[in-house]
Parts: structure tokens; C-alpha cells; sequence
């Protein structure tokens, strides 16, 4: 019964959620038109038409649509940030519930990855339809959810110039990911223990890490991994590499400690894809397209103000150093120096 009522609202949720990205599309692509024009309009050589009074007075009004397209943008935007406060569920959030036992623990996550990657891939393509992913981008935005957990969604572009192979930046991303507790947890300055299944399957793992993030206050994270690198799919037809964590829910081998710790629940998806050249001065690029919602439980027993900002502001930080490690392996592997 409950995975019923589940479902269902998940169905409705996802179907508001892209009808408002669509809307601030629509929006977006209106306003790009109306700023193209307004710019051809003062660009324009034909004294005619740049002292004529109806010339003018088209200009005004491409000025006032512009503003009326802001606006608009504005309301959208709020909206959204409503949404990321009130929602209970996020497109790509999953119930995993593994049991103590290993062959079944493996079982569960293959039987998940499929449809993760799968979820993953559609809304990264309807995420970046009209982004150019040669540019680097950085969104971020942090609330309070309503029963005051912390929630931090990121958004990102990481290009890396002058690299034709895929595969390359795919491997240092996976490195990086499976040795974070050095990679980026020690650049932060804490101190994380993982504990991890031993898969056959590359294409999927299960770790947790265990951090303290202050005196008598440690913070805990498990998560699951789907990996992918494909020549293309029906979903996205150019080599790409794929890399969708997600938090498990319930486990009975590491069961939260809810009374006493941090819990971190993070759902992310990493994009590995080759950027086009637009023309011949342009270099090779691949970038990293990464989407991040992480929500910190807050222990039942207290937490001081203090420590929790501490913790929301670590989740940035932690994917800028996650994103300079997969920058430096990168390089070395390409013989050049990272800085």
C-alpha cells in the first residue's frame, strides 16, 4: 500500500516540477529572441530606421517585454524555491532498503540500476536542453525544510579544455569518488572512516562513511553508486560517461543512529559528455555536468546553530575539492600540471 501511495505522488510531483522548468524555458528562449532583436535594432547602419520615430517606439516596446520577461522569470524562480523547501520527494529519489545479507545487498542494487541511469540521463538532457556546456556554470541554493532539515541543491558546468577522450575524465571522475575520504575529506581538514560491500560489479557499490565534524558530533552518509560509460543510448546518442549516487534509505547492516548523529542523504548525477565545436578556433572540450541535493537530518537529541551552518557550508566545499581532484588526476594522466 505504500509503495502504491508512493508512486502515485511521485507521478504528480515529477509532472509539476518539468511543467515549471518548461514554463522557465519558454520564458528563457522569449526573452533571447527580444534582446537579439533589440540588439539589431541598435546595431543597425540604416540612418533611416535608427532616426525614425516607429523605430523608436519598437525599441520601447522590446525594452518593456524585456522587463515583463524578467518579471515573470522572477515569479518562476520563486516558485521553484518554494518547491525545493515544501517537497517531499525529488525526481530522483529512490526507497533502497538492503538487509544484512551480502548476495541480497548486490541483488537490490542491480536490480535498481537500470532504472537509475535511465532516470538520471532524462533529466540531465531536459536539464541542460538550452545551456552551453563549453561555459563553465555554478547555481546554488540552500532552505530550511519545513521540519528544519537542511537542504543544498547545486548545480554545475565544469568544462575541461583541450581534452577529447570521454573515458578520460570519466576515470578520474570514478577516481576521485572512490577515494573521497583522502581525495576530498582530508583537503577539508575531517576525518572520515568508510566502510564499503566488496562488488564484482564495477557498475554498482554501497558505501558508507561515518565523519566528525566537531567534538561528540559525527555525521553519517550511505550511499548507493550506479556507473555507466557508453558509446551512446537511445536516450543520448554521443559517448558518455554516467554516475548516479543515491541514499539508502534503510539498512539493516548500518543502521542510522538518528538520536545522536548527522545523517546525510545525498542524490547526485555526474555527466560525463563531449562538447561540439561551434567553429575551427575552438578547442576539444568534455565537461562534467553535475546535479547535487543533499538533505541533513538533524540529530533528535540537538544540534547548536553553529555546527549546523558548519555542515551546510561542507557540502559545497566538498564538490569544489571533489571537482579540483578529478581536475588534477585528469592531468596527470595526461602528463601536465594541474595548476
Amino acid at each position: 500500500m505504500r509503495g502504491d501511495t508512493t508512486t502515485n505522488k511521485r507521478s504528480r510531483y515529477k509532472s509539476t516540477y518539468y511543467s515549471r522548468k518548461d514554463e522557465i524555458d519558454a520564458l528563457h528562449r522569449e526573452a533571447a529572441a527580444l534582446a537579439r532583436q533589440l540588439q539589431r535594432l541598435q546595431n543597425d547602419d540604416d540612418e533611416e530606421n535608427k532616426s525614425g520615430a516607429a523605430s523608436l517606439m519598437e525599441n520601447a516596446i522590446l525594452r518593456e517585454k524585456l522587463k515583463q520577461s524578467g518579471m515573470m522569470l522572477a515569479e518562476a524562480q520563486s516558485i521553484l524555491s518554494h518547491r525545493m523547501r515544501a517537497q517531499v520527494i525529488h525526481p530522483m529519489e529512490t526507497f533502497i532498503h538492503l538487509t544484512k545479507d551480502p548476495a541480497e545487498r548486490r541483488r537490490t542494487l542491480m536490480s535498481f540500476r537500470d532504472q537509475k541511469l535511465h532516470g538520471a540521463t532524462e533529466f540531465m538532457v531536459k536539464r541542460t536542453r538550452f545551456m552551453d556546456l563549453r561555459r563553465p556554470h555554478r547555481h546554488l541554493e540552500s532552505c530550511e525544510a519545513l521540519n528544519g532539515d537542511c537542504i543544498v541543491e547545486q548545480f554545475a558546468v565544469i568544462p575541461f579544455e583541450d581534452v577529447a577522450s570521454v573515458k578520460q575524465v570519466y576515470d578520474g571522475l570514478l577516481l576521485a569518488l572512490f577515494h573521497q575520504e583522502y581525495a576530498a575529506w582530508e583537503k577539508l581538514g575531517v576525518l572520515a572512516v568508510c566502510e564499503s560491500d566488496d562488488a564484482d560489479d564495477s557498475s554498482i557499490s554501497q558505501s558508507r562513511y561515518l565523519t566528525e565534524m566537531a567534538p561528540g558530533v559525527d555525521l553519517e552518509k550511505n550511499g548507493a553508486m550506479f556507473c555507466r560509460c557508453t558509446d551512446g543510448s537511445d536516450q543520448l546518442r554521443v559517448p558518455h560517461g554516467l554516475v548516479v549516487t543515491d541514499s539508502i534509505d534503510e539498512d539493516e547492516l548500518y543502521p542510522y543512529d538518528s538520536e545522536h548523529r548527522l545523517r546525510l542523504d545525498l542524490s547526485s548525477i555526474k555527466l560525463v559528455w563531449p562538447c561540439p565545436r561551434h567553429d575551427s578556433s575552438q578547442s576539444d572540450t568534455v565537461s562534467i555536468v553535475r546535479w547535487t541535493r543533499a538533505r541533513i537530518h538533524r540529530p533528535h537529541s540537538g544540534l547548536p546553530m553553529e555546527i549546523q551552518d558548519h555542515v551546510r557550508d561542507l557540502v559545497p566545499r566538498w564538490s569544489d575539492a571533489m571537482n579540483k581532484t578529478v581536475r588534477e588526476y585528469v592531468a596527470q594522466h595526461r602528463g601536465l600540471d594541474p595548476n
